[in-house]
């Protein structure tokens, strides 16, 4: 892939340099040329991840004829085009109960793949990649306040909704999918029948001292895993110190 991306790389600065020494050609215009590879560029890699992305749920025991993917259109942010990679498993064509599953921080489908068939038994299932991960859209957000943060995924997860025509669906999430999963369930109660939590994520004062104390001490340590290890036993330690009364 970071072969594909460097020879790529090569190619449009060497277009742009043929076009800035051989033709007479506007500032604007080569920068249109130069959007137009990079939207092209961008387009190559996606198929490319789109068909791994397809064999690894084939490799998986997954049945190819009970799949379907595609980009779910979403809206604008800032003028820019969005969607929302989408993952459809479905064994027939009854009428199932429909189950959304959203994976974590920097997660993707493939999160839940080894689950699709057994789900499929009594669900239709279906998996998105967050907007900003997987194969998704990726703006250039600026929000400022996290209230605007949330209220873009739970507003991205509603028009996704909207847009696969699903009345109502059982909402599983994991870790950061958990916390969005929650927000939404509290903002559109009518659209989930069920909402199940897997290691939700939740921000605490003391989880961002914890998230801040991890991040002095991973330089001074060549082991990271010593790091996360000794850090994530503080809770515990914590709890077990004011039991005891020390």
């Amino acid at each position: 892939m970071e072969i594909i991306y460097h020879l790529q790389s090569y190619i449009t600065f060497k277009i742009k340099d043929f076009f800035q020494t051989n033709i007479n050609i506007s500032q604007f215009q080569l920068h249109t040329l130069e959007n137009k590879i990079r939207r092209n560029r961008i387009y190559q890699l996606h198929q490319i991840s789109r068909n791994i992305e397809i064999q690894i749920l084939e490799h998986s025991g997954n049945d190819l004829k009970n799949l379907s993917v595609q980009d779910v259109t979403i809206g604008e942010y800032l003028n820019e085009h969005q969607w929302v990679h989408t993952v459809k498993y479905s064994k027939d064509g009854k009428n199932k109960p429909k189950i959304l599953l959203i994976h974590g921080f920097a997660g993707s489908v493939l999160s839940y793949h080894k689950m699709f068939s057994l789900l499929s038994e009594k669900y239709e299932v279906y998996a998105i990649d967050l907007p900003g991960m997987g194969l998704s859209s990726k703006p250039l957000w600026q929000f400022k306040a996290y209230e605007e943060t949330i209220n873009y995924f739970t507003k991205a997860l509603e028009q996704w909704r909207q847009e696969v025509k699903i009345e109502k669906l059982i909402l599983v999430g994991h870790s950061l999918g958990g916390y969005i999963g929650s927000h939404y369930a509290i903002q559109y109660p009518d659209k989930v029948e069920k909402i199940v939590l897997l290691s939700p994520v939740g921000v605490t004062l003391w989880g961002l001292y914890l998230c801040t104390l991890k991040v002095f001490l991973t330089p001074l340590f060549a082991d990271v895993f010593l790091v996360l290890n000794l850090v994530d036993k503080v809770p515990f330690l914590y709890l077990v110190l004011n039991i005891l009364g020390q």
